[in-house]
């Protein structure tokens, strides 16, 4: 399937909540030194008052490269090949919507051709998070409260597959940091970044605060990326906020050999 490159507004305007958040870390103390893995790399963010929205403006061309998903998430290796965890939900009306065309699954994305590699039922369940470890050899996706890791082929398929983890703070996005340790969000409640270590085992959660007067909002985590440019900095959407908190080892930049 082949997609056209088509020019795109230029203008982004992103609504963030500045919050600078200072994290909760529980579990092992060995969590300390961890930190996760960028989805794309922030030109700049603004702070402000608690509280108060800053507007960011980027000056951007966009370019088109596939159409006809319902995209959630996606992982970018270094040759420039996209892959797409498709399930609807990134389409108003999902899977009614008229722009609806492909099927639920993970896609790849390269030189104008879009293949899927992995459907729904082969994973096992609605597909969310997805990202690829330090070495990209190979992938990580989430689907329900189960995260799968996957063999990536040279010719960029996927292989043989094992159960990594399983438990709270998984089935959103996710990121990995330099040592391989994966860092994955929940979606809705109860607002947790999970860290899991190379070999699956849990290494801790980094907690988000609840604000605000009584009765509680809940608080949710939904997707994580590294940015600045040391890669050291973790930020985490919420449900109506963007967080960010300073760790000590460096994320992935995904797309960047």
């Amino acid at each position: 399937m082949k997609h056209a490159s088509s020019q795109l507004p230029s203008l982004i305007a992103l609504m963030l909540a500045s919050m600078l958040m200072t994290p909760a870390l529980a579990q092992q103390p060995s969590m300390r030194g961890d930190g996760p893995a960028p989805a794309a790399r922030p030109s700049s963010i603004t702070r402000t008052d608690p509280g108060i929205d800053a507007l960011l403006a980027i000056d951007a061309t966009v370019d088109l490269v596939a159409s006809g998903f319902g995209p959630n998430d996606i992982s970018i290796k270094a040759d420039g090949a996209i892959y797409l965890a498709d399930n609807d939900f990134g389409l108003r009306y999902a899977g009614k919507s008229p722009l609806k065309q492909l099927q639920d699954g993970i896609w790849r994305i390269k030189d104008g051709t879009t293949t899927r590699v992995l459907s729904d039922p082969q994973l096992g369940g609605i597909p969310n998070g997805i990202t690829f470890s330090p070495d990209e050899k190979y992938l990580y996706l989430s689907a329900g409260n189960k995260i799968k890791r996957y063999d990536v082929k040279a010719d960029g398929t996927l292989g043989d597959s094992m159960l990594f983890t399983e438990g709270v703070g998984i089935g959103d996005g996710m990121r990995v940091d330099t040592q391989d340790n994966l860092y994955s969000t929940g979606g809705a409640g109860p607002g947790v970044v999970r860290v899991t270590s190379p070999a699956g085992k849990l290494l801790g959660t980094i907690n988000l605060p609840v604000l605000g007067a009584e009765p509680k909002k809940q608080i949710c985590s939904t997707n994580v990326a590294f940015g600045d440019n040391d890669a050291k900095t973790l930020y985490i959407a919420g449900c109506d906020a963007v967080y960010r908190t300073r760790l000590k080892v460096p994320g992935i930049l995904q797309g960047h050999p």
